[in-house]
């Protein structure tokens, strides 16, 4: 964890982790999961799959770990219905998200929160995809963004929708065509429209999680003016 680092009343801390760490950290990580997440650990096929799940659980343990004031090992998660993992027992807010070698870590003592990172991988049918799932309103203004800027306002589009969709908890329940985000990934991140059953306040926020144009990433809040404060972090458990 970063040298002097705690939980603060009204912010949300986003961590920044590389996947790409020696075995033996990744052998270590395991050893702070409990018995459900090796389970979960066992069913990836490839040990790259494995080393990237027992990384990030682990860093969640140790970041859920330092707002609790207790051991890595010893915290307990539950999960909604919708399969989104919680604290039962304390009022700690958090959400993680992987892509390609990079992992994000959300956590908030106040706010509910949501977080998506998505690495820029090659898609040929990308302007299908946003036909099927963003809604017309979306796709309209992807496809008047100039031809060189779609690609990454594809992938920008996308984790705005899954930020928003991971912080409200509803999972695939809450279709992406149902609700509308700017569509710009110059412009800060907008939720333009929203069900009319979801009347919490929700604000969304670009993050930069990497020095490298290859990921886009954004974080939603339940409040207008959260502060957020980015991190990057070391494997070193």
């Amino acid at each position: 964890m970063p040298d002097n680092w705690q939980a603060q009343s009204g912010c949300v801390d986003v961590f920044a982790l590389s996947l790409t760490a020696p075995p033996i950290t990744r052998a270590r990580a395991l050893d702070l999961l409990d018995e459900t997440e090796r389970k979960r650990h066992d069913r990836f096929k490839s040990p790259k799959r494995q080393g990237e799940f027992a990384i990030t659980r682990a860093l969640l343990r140790m970041v859920v770990a330092s707002v609790l004031r207790s051991d890595p090992a010893s915290v307990a998660f539950a999960h909604t219905e919708h399969g989104k993992p919680y604290l039962p027992d304390h009022p700690v807010h958090f959400n993680v998200t992987h892509s390609a070698d990079m992992a994000l870590i959300a956590v908030s003592p106040d706010f509910a929160i949501g977080v998506d990172i998505e690495c820029h991988r090659p898609r040929e049918n990308f302007q299908k995809m946003a036909k099927r799932f963003f809604s017309p309103a979306e796709f309209d203004a992807l496809m008047k963004l100039p031809a060189d800027k779609q690609f990454r306002a594809f992938h920008t589009i996308w984790t705005r929708k899954e930020a928003f969709v991971k912080a409200i908890a509803k999972g695939i329940t809450l279709g992406l065509d149902q609700f509308t985000v700017n569509v710009d990934p110059d412009e800060p991140a907008c939720l333009m429209h929203k069900p009319d059953h979801i009347t919490e306040t929700w604000a969304l926020h670009n993050l930069t999680p990497t020095p490298s144009p290859d990921y886009e990433a954004c974080l939603c809040v339940a409040h207008d003016q959260p502060v957020i404060r980015q991190w990057k972090l070391t494997v070193s458990i």
